[in-house]
């Protein structure tokens, strides 16, 4: 492969989630020319330093993260981001350290955004960095609205005949509820943003994990009544990554018709289910999106908590504000009765969505990242794995190999705290499928009328695209 070519590299933190929006945007980056590496984060990472410079798609840049986009640059890379969390966030977010920091932006090339909303707090917050700012839209939304349901056509079938009619729960609580631990769930969130928050952030902060272990506990205690009042519908819980499974398996093994299930992508979930229920989850945005029904419940909170409410979920979802109206709510939608017209982006929505009618999110964001692409010096070829990533990867592989209560009960907390953390980045890393991917660009190439891309796995889970 010359090395006169572009090179573009989408690593994916959570692969289920991000995976065929990325698809998205490779196809029309390789459809430009442009040779594209997708891949686990953690595994591209390790070979970056190696591979041809080219421009990273990095999801996130948090203070945590800046020893990483350090390392990318000095690789000879250049970056840019779009914050794949970016469309249901706090807008105290969005400000100095915690979505975003100085260090960070002073070395990332561009910085996408998902609409008007997010691009304005941002210019507010970092006036220096504006122009390096672009409106662009996401891939994700152009793969949700174009391209899901031909992708997961038959997933969907197969989910409807396993499990007939169902309400989709994509359970949100990592704060609450984190694999880690109770308490880990808001330090790491305060982790990600490094040590230098301002006492006000703090304070959000904590605030948040309240009210998300408020709901979290509601959600619980209402659920088998919730479910009872549908006996002749499924419910299938399906968690965040970040979430412990012990307490959603306990109930299943209590309710008939609860089923937990965490496997592969949400989309064909929505696609196949009669409507979601969720609190503050980016899924409502992507089951509206995709016409399907979106119901939430607000319980109760002592009034200093109402401010942790995020609008863009509520946006798209009937808003119940008790149990009975909850009730009342999801037998509409067994029903088929809609008061909200799904797929319909206006109102708050339009202020954090944005639809180009001029060009797709991949041509404006493909547009840019032409302007700072450099010419690669290195060839592409897989990089040998060194002993120490040899040695520490075999170790990871016993820990993993073991068992949850083993690990907990006998390591040490460091021992334990890594072994948590492998646990957490291995349900982040699943779903890295070469059929799947293939897939979704055939259908892609076929629904646009274009010729079918090249693709081959250069190594295990790193997969190349090419005209």
């Amino acid at each position: 492969m010359s090395n006169s070519s572009k090179f573009l590299y989408l690593p994916l933190e959570i692969v289920v989630r991000e995976h065929d929006g990325k698809v998205t945007l490779a196809h029309e980056a390789a459809m430009q020319g442009w040779v594209v590496l997708i891949a686990p984060k953690a595994i591209l990472y390790a070979m970056i330093d190696t591979l041809p410079q080219g421009v990273v798609m990095i999801k996130s840049a948090t203070p945590l993260e800046h020893a990483q986009i350090k390392m990318l640059h000095e690789s000879g890379h250049k970056i840019c981001s779009l914050d794949e969390e970016g469309v249901v966030t706090f807008k105290e977010f969005l400000g100095d350290n915690v979505r975003f920091n100085r260090d960070n932006l002073n070395i990332i090339e561009r910085v996408f955004f998902w609409g008007d909303e997010q691009k304005r707090i941002f210019e507010e917050t970092f006036p220096e960095f504006a122009q390096y700012g672009v409106k662009s839209g996401s891939p994700r939304l152009e793969f949700w609205r174009d391209f899901a349901h031909e992708v997961y056509k038959d997933q969907a079938d197969a989910l409807r005949r396993k499990y007939g009619r169902f309400i989709l729960i994509p359970s949100s609580f990592g704060i609450a509820n984190n694999v880690l631990g109770a308490h880990m769930g808001l330090e790491l969130t305060k982790k990600h943003s490094a040590s230098n928050l301002s006492e006000d952030m703090v304070e959000f902060m904590v605030g948040q994990a309240e009210q998300n272990l408020i709901a979290f506990k509601e959600y619980i205690d209402f659920l088998p009544e919730m479910v009872a009042s549908q006996p002749d519908i499924n419910f299938i819980i399906r968690p965040h990554p970040s979430e412990s499974h012990d307490i959603w398996k306990k109930m299943e093994e209590k309710l008939d018709n609860l089923h937990f299930v965490y496997e592969g992508a949400v989309t064909p979930w929505i696609l196949a289910s009669e409507g979601i229920y969720h609190f503050k989850s980016t899924t409502s945005i992507e089951a509206h999106l995709m016409g399907r029904p979106v119901m939430t419940y607000m319980p109760p909170m002592p009034h200093y908590l109402k401010k942790y409410t995020l609008e863009q979920p509520l946006a798209v979802s009937e808003i119940a504000n008790s149990r009975e109206e909850l009730i009342e709510i999801l037998d509409n939608v067994v029903r088929g009765k809609k008061t909200k017209e799904p797929g319909v982006i206006d109102g708050v929505l339009k202020m954090w969505v944005y639809e180009n009618t001029e060009c797709t999110s991949a041509e404006s964001i493909l547009k840019e990242m032409d302007l700072v692409a450099p010419l690669p010096t290195r060839l592409l070829a897989v990089p040998p794995l060194s002993l120490k990533r040899k040695i520490n990867k075999k170790i990871d592989e016993l820990v993993l190999s073991l068992n949850e209560t083993v690990w907990a009960k006998y390591f040490p907390k460091r021992a334990r705290n890594r072994a948590g953390s492998l646990l957490y980045g291995k349900a982040k890393a699943s779903g890295m499928n070469f059929k799947h991917t293939r897939n979704v660009l055939d259908v892609i190439s076929q629904l646009k009328k274009m010729k079918t891309l090249n693709m081959y796995e250069l190594k295990e889970q790193v997969f190349v695209i090419s005209k």
